[in-house]
């Protein structure tokens, strides 16, 4: 470990852990962990991460010191806990109020109601259908969607949002989303819904006993660590803050310059830890060093490669290219040397599909069976498509009409396993038959109705019931064709210039790093912004357009080798784009201009 790392690791009390990316921050958490859980008179420790991958990581990295810790120190691991905010609130909390108060009901948490058929609900308007959880609980809308703020505007729509989130409270199922909400409105002690009935004397008693739940958690953790802490929302700091005020010691870690999640209300790095130690990790073991130069010309954070960097000065520099149209930057970017496909990431959904040659879905719903069939025309033979398989898999069987009877058929005939939802089971089983059998294949290029009854036929043979495969969505009222119909008239197209899995918006990709990236940034201006590349003319960056950049950041960050930085001319001239570059990076001898 560097000496920056050695501090993290023995620095003793609260502290807060500004990491840059690449530098080894999960490593030297675990070592700090493990360094804790060897002391005389350890005490376990409680993780709160973002993402679910970030729990794995931890996870797995903590079992491994396991072997070198005391008798004490392993039980101690034992009781320490890696989880999401979600996981602590909806365990700890939610679930705990929710069974006291409706004893009779039983309550299934889900990231989100996307793959609730109810949770869709038909655009008043007529151009498709509108996702529940865009509103707010009373149907109002707060983002920036024209076709959810008109249709917010229609009483009856908003009657119907309202109704939809009360119908699958009814039935048990709450996303992330409405946990959220209860816990926030139970820390208040308010009367709404769902507890609108409770009366005043009630819910004080509900409210003392959230309190003595806090207190409890904040005795069995006494050590706390917030990790990505600039991602955590208000409801996430609302938990923290109730953990605190019952003597918990709170550890942030996270970096500024990732900040990109303002749009759903992070609190960023600097509103937390300000009375503990301030710590930094600079040195990136990812990335080379013209990436790491590159890097500190967005900001200057002073990172810097680390000893042993992943990839010597040899690598190649970092390439700036302007394109115009997506023929010219697939031409371009296949000149570039490149040992394997391209990640090609963007701020924009659309524009990298349209680089990918893939339609856009303007907000409408996919076709889960096309999205089942294309993660398996990708190349079922990576390891890492087989998640993506499994979860479009579990999607497509939760769409079935008649998913019930399918679930009841599984369990009459005593296929059922623990710590795996029916759906799962299904799922699985289908992927095993079409992917890894000896004759069953499907393909995009069989067209919906085939595909369709090959996935029926499977499952028939398998559970001796045929599901009931949903139609191709149709949009109506609209000389327009829908986004599923589109899908499927638009045939994907054999590269090996690019790695279509991993490919996706910026957001998606945190947290994560490959090979060989190529950052698209399309006519980036949202709300009159200035362009990206006059953002970057001068440093500091004006706060008002931090977070933007802090994308741009994000995305070259996940760079190991080489690293491609796109422009689409879109509406600016040429001209005027080339010679902002070239002010910017002209001059660079770790940018090369093409």
């Amino acid at each position: 470990m560097n000496d920056q790392q050695l501090a993290v690791v023995e620095t003793e009390g609260a502290v807060k852990v500004k990491a840059g990316p690449g530098t080894g921050k999960t490593t030297t958490l675990v070592n700090r962990f493990f360094h804790e859980l060897n002391s005389s008179d350890p005490d376990p420790i409680l993780v709160i991460t973002f993402t679910q991958a970030g729990v794995t990581a931890f996870q797995h990295k903590l079992r491994s010191t396991a072997e070198r810790l005391s008798d004490i120190g392993r039980d101690c691991l034992a009781k320490t806990l890696v989880s999401t905010f979600d996981g602590v609130i909806n365990r700890y909390v939610v679930r705990a109020a929710l069974s006291s108060i409706f004893p009779a009901k039983s309550f299934n948490f889900v990231p989100s109601y996307e793959v609730e058929a109810s949770a869709w609900l038909s655009d008043p308007s007529g151009s498709g259908k509108l996702f529940v959880e865009d509103f707010e609980f009373d149907g109002s809308y707060l983002g920036k969607r024209s076709v959810c703020s008109k249709a917010s505007e229609f009483s009856e729509f908003r009657k119907d949002v309202m109704e939809t989130y009360r119908k699958l409270f009814d039935q048990g199922i709450l996303s992330s989303k409405v946990s959220r909400y209860i816990f926030e409105t139970m820390v208040a002690g308010e009367r709404r819904w769902p507890f609108e009935s409770m009366d005043q004397s009630r819910l004080a008693d509900l409210t003392r006993q959230l309190d003595r739940r806090f207190a409890d958690m904040s005795a069995r953790f006494p050590k706390i660590y917030i990790d990505e802490a600039q991602d955590s929302a208000k409801s996430d700091y609302l938990l923290v803050d109730m953990l605190e005020k019952h003597g918990a010691n709170v550890s942030y870690i996270g970096d500024p310059h990732q900040e990109i999640y303002r749009f759903r209300n992070s609190m960023g790095f600097e509103a937390r830890g300000g009375n503990a130690i301030q710590l930094e990790l600079t040195e990136n073991y990812r990335s080379n060093k013209h990436i790491c130069d590159f890097l500190n010309t967005i900001y200057d954070t002073g990172i810097y490669p680390g000893g042993a960097a992943a990839y010597p000065l040899s690598a190649p520099a970092v390439t700036i290219t302007i394109f115009s149209d997506e023929a010219d930057y697939h031409s371009k970017l296949a000149k570039l040397p490149a040992d394997s496909p391209w990640v090609v990431l963007s701020h924009q959904e659309k524009t990298f599909k349209k680089i990918l040659g893939q339609p856009e879905s303007y907000g409408q719903k996919s076709d889960p069976v096309y999205d089942f069939v294309e993660a398996i025309d990708r190349g079922q033979d990576k390891p890492s498509s087989i998640k993506l398989l499994l979860k479009r898999a579990t999607k497509l069987v939760n769409c079935f009409e008649n998913r019930k009877e399918l679930i009841e058929r599984l369990e009459d005939l005593g296929l059922t396993k623990a710590g795996m939802s029916p759906s799962e089971l299904i799922a699985r089983r289908l992927v095993s038959d079409l992917v890894y059998g000896d004759e069953l294949r499907v393909s995009i290029f069989l067209g919906r109705d085939n595909v369709a009854s090959v996935i029926e036929s499977t499952i028939a043979d398998f559970l001796s019931l045929r599901p009931k495969v949903p139609g191709l969505p149709i949009r109506t009222n609209s000389r327009y064709p829908s986004f599923a119909e589109k899908q499927w008239s638009v045939k994907p197209t054999e590269t090996e210039l690019f790695d279509a899995v991993n490919s996706g918006t910026i957001h998606s990709a945190k947290g994560l790093e490959f090979e060989n990236v190529s950052v698209v940034v399309g006519n980036w201006k949202p709300d009159g912004q200035p362009h990206l590349v006059e953002l970057l003319q001068s440093t500091p960056v004006d706060h008002r357009y931090e977070e933007i950049v802090n994308v741009f950041y994000v995305a070259c960050s996940r760079a190991k080798r080489s690293l491609n930085v796109a422009f689409q001319t879109g509406n600016n001239a040429p001209g005027k784009l080339d010679a902002l570059i070239r002010t910017k990076w002209g001059k660079h001898p770790s940018v090369r201009i093409l």
